[in-house]
């Protein structure tokens, strides 16, 4: 991998980072503020379920509109807008006000946020990294995402939820606007490029553009069974999210602060699996690493569901977390490379639709279980889904098809 990332770059990057701090303000601070509210699982796995309905719902259309917009002005316009959400969301808790239906609400607008947000970022990477820096640059990305999002924003989130509920959730808005500012000091063109051979019937409807979207994915020998493996995965990670929060302070007996520190832990085993994923591609095969990461994943997660104090449970949070995050950066720069310049937010939205679109079933599901069955139960639950996982991607990825599509890539110049 050869050059230095562009100065564009490290202000999206910046951007990034502070949006995610401010989401790992929230992401911690929600199931505290929901435990408040209820101690019934199901009524808190609603949170989880809400935040991932929207890419279910929502996501081939999103998909759709970051091929025809302006990414640059589409991510200034729904990082303002959520700022304004998350300070009024803010405002309701410090009154008083907020109750189960406006967080959940709250929770929603967010997360349909999040989905154009995230798929105009993943679609803009291409443009401000050269294809030999793919995963250079969405290793850099993901890192300061862990660290932000979880390492850093999920302590603190803890500790300022225990000194005022609504303390994390005005800091959260703050984040969104710096992040808008950030954004604009971006001067790359990130709106999309049609291909030179594309059809000339570029400008169809938006339906038919959903369509080819999610058409593309399904019948790709490499994109569909990323989605599918992302798919059973989430799942699993959402049965288990969905109840996490009792499951740290009833089970494992910790603290607000507590419950902060073994997300932080977490994410720093997704830290150093994001960091680290890059020289596993070079020593290994991209199969063998995402095999193999999936597989010790299902393990990890099985351990979890045995932990009976904050140590092991954080040791296991450790390695999930390492593995994942591994996998995700070599499957993303695999997604952002292999579709056509014109389709690619609509291919990157089409994956992540079929990747997260069980994620909220999961979070239901991790709530009823744990409702009859204990809060342990999902965690087996999970270990088996990401099973299924790892098996697809051993069954389905084939090296020489890996290979053809990396290789069929290396004309991609930086744009």
């Amino acid at each position: 991998m050869t050059g230095r990332l562009s100065r564009d770059y490290w202000w999206f990057w910046a951007a990034s980072t502070l949006s995610n701090l401010g989401d790992g303000l929230r992401l911690v601070a929600l199931p505290l503020l929901a435990v408040t509210l209820t101690r019934e699982p199901l009524l808190i796995s609603g949170v989880t379920a809400l935040t991932y309905l929207p890419w279910l719902l929502l996501g081939p259309v999103t998909g759709a509109v970051v091929d025809r917009a302006d990414r640059r002005r589409l991510l200034i316009g729904v990082q303002a807008a959520r700022g304004v959400v998350a300070t009024v969301f803010a405002v309701a808790v410090a009154t008083g006000a907020v109750n189960l239906l406006i967080l959940y609400v709250t929770a929603t607008a967010i997360a349909i946020g999040e989905t154009l947000a995230d798929s105009a970022a993943q679609a803009s990477v291409p443009k401000l990294a050269a294809a030999d820096q793919l995963e250079v640059a969405n290793g850099r990305l993901l890192s300061a995402q862990m660290v932000t999002n979880q390492i850093a924003g999920a302590p603190i989130g803890g500790a300022l939820f225990a000194l005022a509920a609504a303390a994390p959730f005005f800091l959260d808005a703050g984040t969104y606007l710096a992040a808008t500012l950030f954004v604009w000091f971006v001067r790359t063109d990130l709106r999309p490029t049609p291909d030179l051979d594309a059809p000339a019937d570029v400008t169809s409807k938006m339906s038919a553009d959903v369509v080819d979207g999610l058409r593309y994915v399904w019948t790709h020998q490499l994109l569909r069974p990323i989605a599918i493996s992302a798919g059973l995965a989430n799942f699993g990670a959402a049965a288990v999210g969905a109840v996490f929060v009792l499951f740290a302070i009833e089970l494992l007996e910790v603290s607000a602060f507590g419950y902060g520190l073994l997300i932080a832990v977490g994410a720093a085993g997704g830290l150093l699996g994001a960091l680290t994923a890059g020289r596993l591609v070079t020593r290994w095969h991209r199969r063998t690493v995402m095999v193999s990461t999936v597989t010790v994943s299902a393990a990890s997660t099985a351990g979890l569901a045995a932990a009976r104090g904050p140590l092991l449970a954080a040791a296991m949070l450790f390695i999930t977390a390492a593995s994942i995050a591994s996998r995700n950066v070599v499957a993303q720069s695999l997604r952002q490379a292999i579709p056509p310049a014109r389709m690619l937010g609509r291919v990157i939205t089409g994956v992540r639709v079929i990747g997260l679109g069980p994620a909220p079933l999961g979070a239901i599901v991790g709530g009823a279980i744990a409702s009859t069955a204990g809060l342990r139960a999902p965690f087996l639950l999970a270990a088996l889904a990401v099973g299924a996982a790892a098996a697809v991607l051993a069954a389905t990825m084939h090296r020489d098809a890996i290979d053809a599509a990396i290789a069929g890539n290396r004309d991609l110049q930086h744009r």
